[in-house]
């Protein structure tokens, strides 16, 4: 019996594109939380819930792709693609909706779901799952 080697194999420019994808996504955390820093500094004026949401926001989205640069490392862009799309896939399977009392933790972890599913969105197509 034979089996088929199904291993994709990313182009170099597939590999940029993720790389680049990754990179605005934690630029686009870090100017959040930047800004939000800027305004609790202003003494004079109250804090902005929009801008903490913002960084909520931002922070979640950045994770999977931080967690994508950091398998990279060691299992190289393939594999480390690959393997967080199944963890990804599997966590959001198994995952419930916050239950906290604490709204900002339920909707930190909604966000954390979203984003999860936006990051298999914008993923697809590069590896076979």
């Amino acid at each position: 019996m034979t089996t088929e080697n199904t291993t994709q194999t990313l182009t170099e420019g597939e590999a940029k594109s993720l790389n680049v994808m990754a990179k605005n996504v934690i630029q686009r955390e870090e100017t959040a939380r930047k800004a939000l820093a800027a305004s609790l500094l202003d003494m004079a004026a109250g804090v902005d819930p929009s801008a903490m949401r913002k960084v909520m926001e931002a922070a979640a989205e950045a994770l999977p792709y931080r967690h994508f640069l950091e398998r990279i490392e060691v299992a190289g862009i393939d594999e480390a693609l690959r393997t967080l799309r199944r963890d990804i896939t599997r966590q959001l399977v198994t995952r419930r909706l916050g239950s906290s009392t604490c709204q900002l933790t339920n909707e930190a972890a909604r966000m954390e779901i979203e984003a999860s599913q936006n990051f298999l969105s914008s993923t697809a197509g590069y590896v076979q799952d």
